[in-house]
């Protein structure tokens, strides 16, 4: 069996029936193991029971998941809902984590075409949260691993107004704007993030290290195609090359934008205090442009490249990871690069 209950109780309200309501005092159960999520294949629907439904008292002592989600702490489940068809109802659930900091807390309603959802979560590090990763929570730095989320949204399917906010260890995310569920649109969903000074040990070789990290993005239309206009702002990013931990690549400040579409992306970068392995011209520090455009709807991934800088001027054209239609590579300045060679260079690409 995909699913086993164990010491299970029910206590009905007769009374309340004799009005037209099928009343729950209690519902219980001793444990609950979920072995592995029920197959599907069925038409789905839901119970069509005739009369209002009332469960005032939700009881799990154990609710054991790690058969389907490994890894999963055992919960304790306590709650209540009602229901008068699949126009109207209404849901409370808590949860906890016996030994334990683990805390969840979720209240839904549904009535006149209108939406009311809070969460809130807290995880001890190796919660729910992290063993829902599976394998991919072994690359996330361990301070991650004890998020805090609230999340809130209400009003009808086609404008719910959403507010969310993320903190897990130094990082911190929020989200605020209005979805459309029934076309699967966004509408002034507003997304900031930031994350303060870090090493990428965690993260594999070789190492990446920042000072500091920001995220602003303005997001509307299609979820699967969005129009974007955002910002990522690093400080102090620096690249190890050698086991040591000497940097090899270094960059005072970097700056990515990106707006635009499915249809047409806009993307530009600005870097300053650029710093390499060895020593490299006095020029190399000075600030580096690059921009470009991509079509994301096309497959081939069309792609114009531009990367201003005292010591290199590039224009390309092509596909990204593909072929190079055309391009133009200009070196201002040899002798900065190697002296003893003077004037510049131009090549074709």
């Amino acid at each position: 069996p995909w699913l086993l209950v164990e010491d299970a109780a029910l206590d009905l309200d007769p009374a309340a029936l004799l009005g037209g309501v099928l009343a729950v005092d209690g519902l219980s159960a001793g444990r609950v193991v979920l072995h592995r999520p029920p197959a599907g294949g069925g038409e789905g629907g839901g119970l069509g029971l005739p009369l209002p439904v009332q469960v005032r008292q939700l009881a799990i002592a154990r609710l054991d998941l790690s058969g389907a989600i490994p890894g999963a702490p055992v919960r304790e489940v306590a709650g209540a809902g009602s229901s008068q068809g699949p126009a109207r109802f209404s849901a409370s659930l808590t949860a906890s984590a016996p030994g334990r900091a683990d805390r969840y807390r979720l209240e839904m309603d549904h009535a006149d075409g209108r939406w009311r959802l809070d969460l809130e979560l807290a995880e001890d590090p190796g919660g729910l949260s992290v063993a829902l990763l599976g394998p991919a929570a072994n690359r996330i730095p361990a301070e991650w691993a004890a998020p805090r989320l609230s999340l809130s949204a209400a009003g009808p399917a086609d404008a719910l107004t959403l507010e969310a906010a993320l903190a897990a260890g130094p990082l911190r995310a929020a989200a605020r704007g209005t979805l459309d569920l029934a076309s699967g649109r966004a509408d002034g969903l507003r997304v900031l993030g930031s994350l303060p000074a870090m090493s990428g040990q965690t993260w594999g070789r070789p190492e990446i290290t920042w000072q500091g990290m920001g995220l602003a993005a303005d997001l509307n239309g299609p979820w699967t195609a969005p129009r974007v206009n955002g910002r990522i702002g690093i400080d102090g990013l620096a690249v190890a090359g050698t086991s040591d931990g000497d940097a090899a690549w270094a960059v005072a400040d970097l700056t990515l934008d990106a707006r635009g579409g499915a249809r047409g992306l806009d993307l530009a970068a600005l870097a300053r205090g650029l710093r390499g392995p060895d020593a490299l011209p006095s020029a190399a520090g000075k600030p580096l442009f690059l921009s470009a455009w991509v079509r994301p709807d096309t497959p081939a991934l069309p792609i114009t490249l531009s990367v201003r800088h005292p010591l290199i001027d590039l224009v390309s054209v092509g596909e990204v990871g593909g072929r190079l239609a055309a391009g133009q590579l200009v070196l201002p300045d040899l002798a900065a690069l190697s002296p003893g060679i003077g004037g510049g260079a131009q090549l074709d690409l």
